[in-house]
């Protein structure tokens, strides 16, 4: 048997593919529930299981892209649990029951709120990605630690069922099954939810999003800004009598530009926080390469923004000193201010090179990624 979406090969009777994360319609075509007269089978003896599919929610929320989702609003009742172990069992209940509202619920309502948009597309990627199918889990596990606000329940033994494609029940160990083994809690109000750790895949991608349409934005705007201020520098001596008069054209017309590249070192601020937020997500280890590659281009953004701000004030400098030295002949004065863009100029090219050359390492990581 192979995957009806990426042609690898699964073990018969497989409900979504461990490679890709996609759901086999002829697995999904059997019956939803057990018939009374069939007898659970057994994997074979001697033969080595493949994952048929990650449980819970990796092949849904780890691999699957976030891209093509987008956002939507969702209402979802946070009930959370009266202790940890109780909230993993709800959650592999939910799992049988493919009730998405249910898992969705458990989730740490603080995660949602700190990402606008991230509750629906949660509850979109479990609607599309939940296990088809009859699936059932027997003689579950856990071992909890807890620590103050935070607890870990680590999936110790259980029994995976599955139907294959004769309509047989397939009986698998959790761990011959893939299923995730540790979840981690937090408590909130005197009740535990699943905090982001448990769902690593699903809130890099989705952060890394938000990131990557802030840095575009970001770069849109200092471009923009470059093309003024170099249009400013190139109409600067027109109507100018004086060097007096080109002094205050210059201060007048240099404001404007000082506050907006001010507000855009803010912006950039916050936007190499977002991937310096993922590098350092515990879990998130697939995604740090990527999130480091942007958070470089940041860095590059920064010293652009710098540039252009030593770029005005050295300038400015120098038409003040023409000001206070008005016999200073034009010939000096304009290889002096030529001396000063050239030099300037150079530095932005350079550093726009390497935003390019890191942007297309970046693009071929994010194509791999499915971001």
């Amino acid at each position: 048997m192979s995957c009806e979406e990426c042609g690898k090969d699964l073990l018969p009777g497989s409900v979504n593919c461990p490679h890709c994360g996609a759901a086999q319609k002829q697995a999904g075509a059997a019956a939803e529930g057990p018939p009374d007269d069939t007898a659970p089978a057994t994997v074979p003896a001697g033969a080595k299981p493949k994952k048929k599919w990650l449980i819970p929610l990796i092949a849904g929320l780890g691999i699957v892209a976030v891209a093509a989702i987008a956002p939507v609003l969702v209402f979802v009742v946070f009930k959370g649990t009266a202790s940890p172990d109780k909230a993993v069992k709800q959650l592999f209940g939910a799992l049988e029951k493919k009730d998405a509202a249910g898992i969705a619920a458990l989730v740490d309502p603080e995660s949602f709120k700190q990402s606008s948009g991230s509750e629906g597309a949660f509850k979109d990627i479990l609607k599309k990605n939940l296990p088809q199918g009859y699936v059932k889990f027997e003689n579950l596990v856990f071992d909890t630690s807890i620590k103050g606000n935070e607890a870990t329940v680590t999936l110790a033994k259980g029994t995976v069922k599955q139907k294959d494609e004769a309509g047989k029940i397939v009986s698998t160990s959790v761990a011959e099954a893939g299923v995730q083994t540790a979840y981690y809690l937090v408590k909130r109000d005197g009740k535990w939810y699943f905090g982001k750790k448990t769902f690593p895949g699903f809130w890099a991608k989705y952060d890394l999003q938000k990131a990557d349409k802030s840095l575009e934005k970001l770069k849109s705007d200092i471009d923009a800004t470059g093309g003024e201020i170099n249009s400013f520098f190139s109409t600067l001596g027109e109507g100018v009598l004086s060097y007096q008069g080109l002094d205050q054209k210059y201060k007048k017309g240099s404001a404007d530009f000082i506050d907006t590249l001010n507000g855009l070192s803010k912006k950039a601020d916050v936007t190499k926080s977002m991937y310096k937020s993922i590098s350092e997500m515990e879990g998130a280890a697939d995604y740090k390469k990527y999130a480091a590659l942007r958070e470089q281009q940041v860095d590059d953004i920064i010293k652009m923004l710098d540039a252009y701000q030593r770029d005005l004030k050295e300038f400015g400098d120098f038409t003040s000193n023409l000001a206070a030295n008005p016999q200073t002949s034009p010939t000096v004065a304009t290889q002096g201010l030529t001396a000063i863009q050239n030099k300037y100029m150079g530095e932005l090219q350079a550093l726009g090179s390497e935003y390019d050359s890191l942007d297309q390492e970046a693009q071929g990581l994010k194509s791999q990624l499915g971001l």
